[in-house]
């Protein structure tokens, strides 16, 4: 054998695989994908991300939100600022999505203000399973629909509207652990008579506004991840961008059996955590 390619040969068995590297590639792959399905079923990435960065990457609880708070913003932000250069009708559901935030941000600190509330509470299981039916009960109405058959109920517009609907969907979503989306969007369709991709984008809105203090704040108290948030951004604003260049062309019918889908994995992921962590509890007080 020729002594260069035994060397040759020996150099090729010394290499190894950049796990690092390969982490990060799988994190933005995993951001992308998760923030564009996220994004058209109008509800916040990090619900869907932060599980997947303590599954992938091991990271706890804390970490994890932190990380992905910064990542949904990135996503909803892309998703709306990219929507709207390139359709020019944002800025009456920029008010609208100004209106359900502050809402919904004075329902949330109300009613945990008046009752305090367990989030691991095995009840809580109760409401995310309701919030499940409403899902089905979108789902069946949209597959159901015809051009002659409107999903609407009734409708307004008012400044007023939109704040108490924001105040009962902030309160209702702080005191049941259910998403804020899951309740935004459906009333936002049936209620304020808005499309689905416009209900979408509103969604998105208060999204990209609810994540603007809590990212700063995660960020200033160094919680985000320093070796992946960076990659967990990427594919944030990866998935913001193509979700803009998608949704223009997705049909309303298809917009709105995506959030019915999405929203059910996750309110059966929230019902399986809560039983592991009653489980847990359970077995611990046995011990």
């Amino acid at each position: 054998m020729n002594p260069s390619d035994d060397g040759k040969n020996r150099g090729r068995r010394r290499r190894t695989l950049d796990i690092t590297r390969i982490k990060v590639v799988v994190v933005v792959l995993t951001g992308a994908i998760v923030g564009l399905l996220s994004s058209l079923a109008g509800q916040g990435s990090q619900l869907a991300f932060s599980p997947a960065l303590s599954w992938m990457l091991g990271f706890k609880t804390e970490k994890a939100h932190a990380t992905a708070m910064r990542y949904a913003l990135a996503a909803a932000l892309t998703a709306v600022i990219g929507f709207g250069i390139k359709n020019h009708v944002i800025v009456y559901l920029l008010q609208y999505g100004v209106l359900l935030f502050a809402g919904a941000t004075f329902g949330a600190l109300i009613s945990a203000a008046l009752v305090k509330t367990d989030t691991e509470a095995p009840s809580r299981s109760i409401f995310q399973a309701a919030a499940m039916f409403l899902c089905v009960f979108v789902l069946v109405r949209t597959v159901r629909l015809t051009p002659f058959d409107q999903p609407y109920f009734t409708h307004w517009h008012s400044s007023l509207a939109f704040l108490g609907t924001g105040f009962v969907v902030g309160a209702i979503s702080q005191l049941t652990g259910i998403a804020s989306g899951i309740l935004l969007y459906p009333a936002l369709i049936y209620l304020f008579a808005l499309t689905a991709r416009d209900a979408v984008i509103t969604s998105l809105i208060v999204v990209a506004l609810a994540g603007i203090l809590p990212s700063w704040s995660y960020s200033k108290r160094g919680l985000i991840d320093a070796q992946y948030g960076g990659a967990a951004l990427a594919g944030g604003l990866a998935g913001g961008v193509i979700t803009s260049i998608v949704i223009p062309n997705i049909s309303e019918k298809m917009l709105l059996i995506l959030f019915s889908l999405f929203s059910m994995f996750l309110c059966a992921r929230e019902m399986a955590r809560i039983s592991s962590s009653t489980k847990s509890q359970s077995n611990n007080l046995k011990i």
